[in-house]
C-alpha cells in the first residue's frame, strides 16, 4: 500500500471460518511500523429446526379378546421434532383399516390416542394390529377367541330373557316416563323374582315408583335418592306362556343429560318354584332434554337458528302437528320453564297467541303459498 504523508485508508480482510473450530481467537493487522490486534469469537452454527416427527410408543393391545367384544387399543404419539405438525394417526388390523384421527402436536409434545376395535366380524385367530403415523409405526398381536358356548340349563331348568321396554326413552325436565320389566319366554309363568334396577347417572333423573303385576307378596326397596329400586316377590300369578310383564317402573327426568337404566336379576323362578336360566338381560337408557314437549320422540328444534323452536315435536317438519302439540302441552313444564323458545310473536311471553302465530305464519301461510 502506498500513502502520501498525512493520508489514510481503510483496509478490510475476509476470514473464512468454515474450517475453524468454535472458540475465541486473536487476530491483527500489521505494518512495518505498527500492529493492532482484536478478539474474534467463532460460535457453533445454529441448526435448522427439526421438522415435525411423530413417533409411536407404549402401544397397548388387549389379548386375548372374545369374539364380539370391543377391544380398546391405546398408544402414545410424541412429536420429537421442533416444529408443530398435524398428522393422521391410523389403526389397522391385518391390513384392514379400523379407524383414524387427525392429531396436532407442538414440538416435543405427546398425546395418548385410543381406538375401539369391534371384533364382531373377526374370525378367531391372531391379528397384527398396527398403529401408524406418517413417520413411524408399531405393531402388536391381538388374539381373538371364539365366544364360549353357553352352558346348557340344568335338567328341568327353562331358559329365558329379561329386558326393559322401551330400550331407550326421551323425557323432558320434570316429565314422567315408564319402563316395563319383560320376561320372554315364560314357559311355566313367573312365580317369584328378585330384581334390581339402577340409574348410572342419578343426577339426570330418578326412579319414583313401581307398579307390579300378578299380585302376590312383594317387598319394594326404593333408594332415597331414586337411583335404584330392588323388588322381591313371591306367589305371583302370570300367564304361563309367551312374554310376561312383571311390572312397570316410573322414572322422572331432572336435568338435561343421559343415563343408563340397568337391570340385575338375582332370582327368577316359575310358578312351580323352579329357577329359570336367564340367558340375556337387556337394560335401557334415559335421555333428558329441557325442550321435550309432551310425549314427542325428539326435543323441539330450531331449524333456522333464530332462537325460536318452531319444530315443536322435533320431527324435522313444521306442520299442524307442531301446532297441536304446542296447544295441548301449553301448560307443561317445558313451555312454562322455557317461554323464550316458543315466544313466536315476540311479546316477551308465551301464551295461546304464540300458538296461533305458529299456525298462521308457519302452517296456514305456507299452505296458501303452495
Amino acid at each position: 500500500m502506498t500513502l502520501a504523508g498525512g493520508a489514510s485508508q481503510t483496509v478490510s480482510f475476509t476470514v473464512d471460518t468454515a474450517g475453524v473450530a468454535a472458540g475465541t481467537y486473536t487476530h491483527g493487522v500489521a505494518t512495518d511500523n505498527d500492529t493492532a490486534t482484536a478478539q474474534l469469537t467463532v460460535s457453533e452454527p445454529t441448526p435448522d429446526p427439526v421438522p415435525a416427527d411423530f413417533q409411536v410408543t407404549n402401544l397397548a393391545v388387549p389379548s386375548p379378546v372374545t369374539q364380539g367384544d370391543s377391544a380398546t387399543v391405546t398408544a402414545t404419539v410424541e412429536n420429537v421434532g421442533d416444529e408443530q405438525g398435524t398428522q393422521t394417526v391410523s389403526l389397522s388390523a391385518d391390513g384392514s383399516a379400523v379407524g383414524s384421527e387427525e392429531l396436532t402436536l407442538a414440538g416435543g409434545a405427546s398425546q395418548q390416542v385410543s381406538f375401539a376395535v369391534d371384533t364382531t366380524g373377526l374370525s378367531p385367530g391372531a391379528y397384527a394390529v398396527v398403529l401408524a403415523t406418517e413417520n413411524d409405526s408399531t405393531s402388536a398381536t391381538m388374539t381373538v377367541e371364539a365366544e364360549a358356548d353357553p352352558e346348557p340349563p340344568a335338567d328341568g331348568q327353562a331358559s329365558t330373557n329379561v329386558s326393559l321396554s322401551p330400550s331407550q326413552d326421551l323425557l323432558g325436565v320434570n316429565q314422567n316416563g315408564t319402563y316395563d320389566i319383560v320376561v320372554d319366554p315364560a314357559d311355566g309363568g313367573v312365580g317369584a323374582y328378585s330384581i334390581t334396577l339402577s340409574l348410572s347417572n342419578p343426577s339426570v333423573g330418578s326412579i319414583t315408583g313401581v307398579e307390579l303385576a300378578g299380585g302376590g307378596l312383594s317387598d319394594v326397596q326404593l333408594a332415597e335418592d331414586g337411583s335404584s329400586v330392588t323388588i322381591e316377590t313371591v306367589m305371583v300369578d302370570t300367564n304361563d306362556t309367551g312374554p310376561v310383564t312383571l311390572g312397570t317402573v316410573a322414572v322422572q327426568g331432572a336435568v338435561e343429560g343421559e343415563s343408563d337404566l340397568s337391570i340385575d336379576v338375582t332370582t327368577l323362578g316359575t310358578e312351580a318354584g323352579t329357577a329359570y336360566d336367564v340367558d340375556d338381560v337387556q337394560g335401557s337408557s334415559l335421555t333428558v332434554s329441557t325442550l321435550v314437549v309432551g310425549d314427542s320422540d325428539s326435543p323441539a328444534a330450531d331449524g333456522d337458528d333464530d332462537g325460536l323452536h318452531e319444530d315443536v315435536n322435533g320431527d324435522g317438519v313444521v306442520d299442524v302437528l307442531d301446532v297441536q302439540t304446542l296447544f295441548y302441552y301449553r301448560n307443561s313444564d317445558t313451555t312454562v320453564s322455557n317461554p323464550e323458545a316458543f315466544d313466536f310473536n315476540g311479546d316477551g311471553t308465551f301464551d295461546i297467541l304464540d300458538v296461533q302465530w305458529l299456525y298462521y305464519n308457519e302452517v296456514a301461510q305456507n299452505s296458501e303459498d303452495a
